[in-house]
């Protein structure tokens, strides 16, 4: 497999060097692509914020979008009824805001990955370097500094949305994984992500069909690089017209159907099991604790909050249809689908649906 990327690069003609690295007390071969960088993403985003600020550009807040309306000056409004009119917009959200009969939900798969973040040990020299294996399951690790602390973010483990793992067995096999190579002993935080992908693994970022919307989705995880590729990308489209790459990433381009068509028939086969599975029966809850459960032979999405009040709804979801799963982690309830995510008390918090589901809400004892 590192030969395969090393071909990769040499016929993209990207500079690198071979050569054989310690981690720990283990030694890997290794291609390192010189004059890369690694940088605090909070920091970056500030300074953005500070640029906009300059250039008097509003930002507004918790303000979403309910649909938007293709005309020669595209349209968007908001869940509150507002109106926002441009000639020309970007949707760069984890999935499109504009859905035409592009069918994004059968291109784009939804995809999960777990993170842990532990204390360096002073022996463990690295150099501050960002490594990825090429094995499976894939991780990536990298340094952060905190209070003049160093530690490691190991990151890996992607699954798709289909499957609810269990979140502390991946998390520990994280932890295992840190132990045996990075002799981290010590983790301080540790949260999983959710993100898509499209089918072919190159993003969406381009102008839509027979509109004035431009989109950026589909990074996979990867948002850091695609962001500022797609702000490249998208400058360039709006400014000028053109873009070197712009097929490349075109958000209408069409995709090999093998992979269209692999993901899609899992998707019916995951719509299906999730009407069958055998619902849980006993419906006695603790305190944050929620679960799916049938109620007079109906059922429900179940969430006991810790001043035991009781939040119930009704666990489809909106966007197809698709029975949904609890998520004992996040305490939402996760469409196994397509990628759709509810707060407890039915609130979507991810598309591709953008409705929130009924919840009926009962004073507990």
């Amino acid at each position: 497999m590192l030969k395969n990327e090393e071909q990769a690069y040499q016929m993209l003609e990207i500079p690198y060097l071979k050569e054989t690295i310690t981690i720990g007390t283990n030694n890997y071969q290794a291609l390192k692509i010189p004059n890369q960088i690694a940088f605090n993403v909070v920091k970056f985003l500030d300074h953005i914020l500070a640029k906009l600020d300059e250039q008097k550009v509003s930002i507004y807040e918790n303000t979403k979008i309910k649909k938007t309306i293709t005309q020669l000056e595209p349209l968007a409004v908001t869940t509150e009824g507002f109106i926002i009119k441009a000639k020309q917009m970007i949707s760069a959200s984890h999935y499109p805001v504009y859905r035409g009969f592009n069918f994004y939900f059968t291109k784009l798969i939804p995809s999960i990955s777990y993170v842990v973040v532990g204390k360096a040990i002073d022996t463990l020299n690295l150099d501050n370097e960002i490594f990825i294996n090429i094995a499976n399951p894939a991780r990536s690790i990298r340094y952060g500094y905190k209070d003049n602390e160093k530690y490691i973010i190991l990151a890996g483990n992607s699954r798709d949305s289909s499957k609810m793992n269990d979140f502390e067995e991946e998390i520990n096999d994280l932890k295992q994984f840190g132990k045996d190579h990075l002799q981290i002993t010590e983790y301080l935080y540790e949260w999983y992500t959710q993100d898509y992908q499209v089918c072919d693994l190159i993003p969406f970022i381009g102008r839509i069909k027979n509109t004035n919307i431009y989109m950026a989705a589909g990074f996979n995880k990867w948002g850091l690089s695609h962001s500022v590729l797609a702000s490249l990308i998208l400058t360039d489209l709006i400014v000028n017209g053109y873009v070197k790459y712009e097929d490349i990433f075109n958000p209408n381009r069409k995709l090999l159907l093998s992979k269209t068509l692999k993901y899609n028939l899992k998707m019916i086969k995951t719509y299906i099991s999730s009407k069958l599975v055998n619902q849980i029966k006993d419906i006695e809850i603790g305190p944050n604790e929620g679960k799916i459960a049938k109620i007079d032979g109906r059922k429900y999405g179940i969430f006991k909050d810790s001043n035991h009040k009781i939040y119930l709804v009704k666990p489809t979801c909106p966007h197809m249809g698709c029975s949904l799963l609890y998520n004992n982690v996040s305490k939402t309830f996760d469409c196994p689908c397509h990628g759709s995510r509810f707060k407890y008390d039915g609130t979507c918090i991810d598309g591709p649906s953008n409705k929130s589901l009924s919840c009926f809400i009962f004073e507990g004892e």
